[in-house]
């Protein structure tokens, strides 16, 4: 650096907080995102559906879990439930934890 005439006082090295923390949905293999909102106590749909990319649409609207005649599980508009219940559940409202699940039952689950 001395013969270039650079001072080593002026030199920085860095990776970036990205190479550090970037713990993301794509890493996870997992996305949560909102598909309805209530607004003075009604709901509305929301998703997006972008022009260039139309497999990218998401599910709008207040959504149901099912399981299907065939095992396979489906999500369907929470309207459309005929009987039975939807296998989705409450984990947490408004900032209240409302079930404390441990990761060997979230294992558990998963391998159904």
């Amino acid at each position: 650096m001395k013969e270039n005439n650079q001072s080593t006082e002026n030199l920085t090295f860095g990776m970036g907080g990205g190479l550090l923390q970037k713990v993301d949905r794509d890493m996870m293999g997992f996305a949560m995102k909102a598909s309805a909102i209530c607004i003075n106590g009604r709901w509305y749909d929301i998703f997006k559906n972008p022009r260039t990319g139309p497999e990218k649409r998401s599910k709008g609207g207040r959504l149901a879990l099912i399981r299907g005649d065939d095992g396979a599980l489906r999500t369907i508009a929470q309207s459309d439930l005929k009987s039975g219940a939807s296998l989705l559940r409450p984990v947490y409202r408004n900032g209240l934890l409302l079930k404390d699940i441990t990761f060997d039952k979230v294992r558990r689950n998963a391998a159904l």
